[in-house]
């Protein structure tokens, strides 16, 4: 959560890709989002409703983007004004407990990631908006984070997307191995902690296809081969 608040904070865009396949959460914002928003109340942000192409009735779209930007859009300009007062932690709380979206939204983007459509025009308003700076690292430096951390987030986000419900929250992942052979081949062995021997079990099930999607995801990343192995272990609390 505190590395939202960083992004955030430093952010000239701010975009909420909210899912609206999830017809389970799809009718309110993420209370955690929302935190976010009033602490920056002041900051450009825009709406991306993301899988409209499983929503079979459009005119429910509409209907979800008046609830979710509460029938109201800001201008960019008002947007940027940064002297509304900031509330407290307390009073950000009882303002999410009663709302379930963002009146300061100042445009909502319909796409589908899967098919494609929608996307231009997200990254043309982007361009738009995009405030001219100097690059914080070289064009040679993929990442500020340890080459340890990156990988152990890309089994975490496949851990998520493989797995049901809590069960990736419950799981811990550390580096047990790390070494980047001559010809810059990157070796690594990741174990997975898990709090019963039933959710290992579950995970067991899925192991190959979540090894696999992380090297791939990691051999984008890096840009040269990776060779990962996933280990299991228990740990009972």
């Amino acid at each position: 959560l505190r590395d939202g608040e960083i992004a955030i904070s430093e952010a000239n865009v701010v975009a909420v890709i909210h899912d609206v396949g999830n017809r389970f959460t799809r009718g309110c914002l993420d209370p955690k989002v929302l935190r976010l928003l009033h602490l920056y109340p002041y900051k450009h942000s825009v709406l991306v409703l993301n899988k409209v192409d499983m929503v079979k009735k459009k005119r429910y779209l509409l209907e979800l983007s008046d609830r979710l930007t509460c029938k109201r859009l800001t201008s960019p300009e008002k947007s940027h004004r940064e002297d509304r007062t900031k509330l407290s932690e307390e009073e950000v709380m009882k303002e999410v407990k009663k709302q379930s979206g963002w009146s300061n939204f100042c445009q909502v983007f319909m796409v589908s990631a899967l098919e494609g459509s929608g996307v231009g025009e997200v990254m043309e308003y982007f361009l738009q908006y995009a405030r001219p700076g100097q690059w914080m690292f070289p064009e040679t430096v993929y990442t500020d984070q340890k080459p340890e951390r990156v990988i152990c987030e890309a089994v975490k986000s496949r851990l998520l997307e493989n797995l049901p419900n809590e069960i990736p929250y419950n799981c811990d992942t550390q580096i047990e191995m790390f070494n980047e052979l001559r010809d810059e081949t990157i070796m690594a062995v990741v174990l997975i902690t898990c709090p019963s021997m039933r959710i290992e079990k579950l995970i067991m099930r899925k192991i190959r296809t979540i090894a696999q999607e992380s090297e791939a995801e990691l051999r984008n990343t890096f840009m040269t081969q990776v060779v990962l192995k996933l280990v299991l272990q228990t740990v009972e609390k």
